[in-house]
């Protein structure tokens, strides 16, 4: 299930079907399910495709967290306590895509950096005395390596080969005082089958105003079309 409720046990029919042998009475775990690359970096351009079409065949089920615990609701538990619970639930199964996520206790600046060095997104760091809370909080912080920020689809521009979808995206973000400011836009990193997708959300939720209220980037010309701003997008970047 994922965080909005939807059942995608369809997509990953492997790690069904290795959940199942965990022969507990009621569980309920917390993961993430990402696919990897060659050099065994997670890529989530890849699981983007996978969910679109099934191209990968490997999807690994992370699992960090144990909620429920042979019926018992263990969430106000410590996260060590939890953890303990989910490694013996793990070691139950013998197929390879689910995975448990080991912790590292302490030298979080040194293991951050190794994570740097090798190209990772980062860390998840986690506080070993917190009860679970399905929300954000202090006690649990993702750490990343390199630039990434969500913003806010404003609109997207023509592209000049039709099959592309669209050319770009146009970014904005909220300021302090609640108004739209311009971002930027972005265009690579899309698959053209991942561009055709969003090119269909998009024209849902076409508008004949520009939702930004600073406008300063000179975007606003014949060949862009302005989008109710409601879709958010994860953007990674070196210089903004």
């Amino acid at each position: 299930m994922t965080r909005n409720g939807r059942d995608y046990s369809s997509k990953f029919p492997e790690i069904v079907r290795d959940l199942r042998r965990i022969g507990t009475r009621q569980s309920v775990l917390d993961g993430e399910v990402a696919v990897t690359d060659e050099e065994g970096k997670t890529d989530f351009q890849r699981l983007q495709n996978h969910l679109l079409d099934g191209s990968f065949a490997s999807p690994q089920f992370n699992v960090f967290d144990l909620l429920v615990h042979n019926g018992e609701d263990i969430r106000e538990l410590p996260l060590a306590a939890r953890k303990s619970r989910l490694d013996a639930v793990c070691a139950k199964l013998k197929g390879k895509s689910v995975v448990y996520c080991k912790h590292l206790d302490g030298s979080g600046e040194a293991i951050f950096a190794t994570a740097c060095e090798l190209g990772l997104e980062g860390l998840v760091s986690k506080k070993r005395s917190s009860p679970y809370r399905g929300r954000r909080t202090v006690d649990w912080l993702k750490v990343k390596c390199i630039k990434r920020q969500e913003f806010v689809t404003a609109g997207f521009t023509e592209s000049t080969n039709q099959s592309y979808g669209f050319g770009a995206l146009l970014l904005g973000y909220y300021t302090q005082d609640g108004e739209l400011q311009y971002a930027g836009k972005v265009g690579t990193g899309f698959t053209i089958k991942s561009r055709q997708e969003l090119l269909k959300k998009l024209k849902l939720l076409t508008t004949s105003s520009c939702p930004l209220t600073k406008n300063n980037s000179g975007e606003a010309r014949r060949r862009t079309t302005w989008v109710r701003p409601t879709l958010v997008a994860e953007i990674a970047f070196t210089e903004w």
